[in-house]
């Protein structure tokens, strides 16, 4: 077994060695930050596959086995998800981890391992918006959608326009270039854009969200 550290482990130490260098808080804080952080993570994935076991329970056995030829592949994704896990406060988020592992394990399928793993790791990076977003599109999948017209309380306009351009470079979504007006004025025709999700955005949403 390696003794080498992890990048995980140098940040740990570099973040314990940053706290306690602060004059007579140092050690107290980084005391409370540590013990206060395993706390909270290890409760994370305590309840996390206490609320999975519960699902997998009410499955009827769609879940009954482990593809010998995906373990490997299977350990590595779920170490991955464990990591997220620790990390995560969001309840939603966490919600879409458990139908993520349920969707896993229901689909050993070797070939599709980095599909799999792209998944996760789009599903740890994008936000509760573009979930939003995408869910809203995959109710209207038959039509395009201006870009201008969506929508959501409180929302900046600019920012959908954000989430829609990150959404498009997964491959979740094509946008189409609407009519450019031409007058003596700069315009932003980003909002005149229509969007429509993909057949592989549709995928990631029965994958990953619903």
């Amino acid at each position: 077994m390696s003794d080498r550290l992890s990048g995980k482990d140098k940040v740990e130490i570099a973040i314990e060695a940053g706290l306690q260098a602060i004059p007579l808080i140092g050690g107290s804080l980084s005391t409370l930050y540590f013990s206060t952080k395993n706390e909270k993570r290890f409760k994370r994935v305590e309840s996390f596959y206490q609320e999975f076991s519960k699902i997998v329970e009410k499955a009827d056995g769609s879940i009954n086995h482990i593809n010998s030829d995906y373990e490997s592949h299977l350990m590595s994704l779920i170490e991955r998800l464990n990591d997220k896990i620790e990390r995560e406060s969001r309840q939603l988020k966490r919600v879409y981890f458990k139908k993520y592992l349920f969707s896993l394990l229901q689909n050993q399928n070797v070939s599709s391992y980095d599909k799999h793993l792209f998944f996760l790791e789009t599903l740890d990076n994008i936000n509760e918006l573009d979930c939003e977003i995408l869910m809203f599109l995959n109710e209207n999948q038959n039509n395009k959608i201006q870009v201008g017209s969506i929508e959501r309380p409180n929302v900046p306009q600019y920012a959908i326009v954000g989430s829609i351009g990150q959404l498009k470079n997964f491959g979740f979504l094509a946008t189409f270039t609407g009519s450019i007006i031409m007058s003596g004025e700069e315009i932003d025709n980003s909002l005149s854009d229509t969007v429509r999700i993909t057949d592989y955005g549709k995928e990631f949403i029965s994958f990953c969200l619903v």
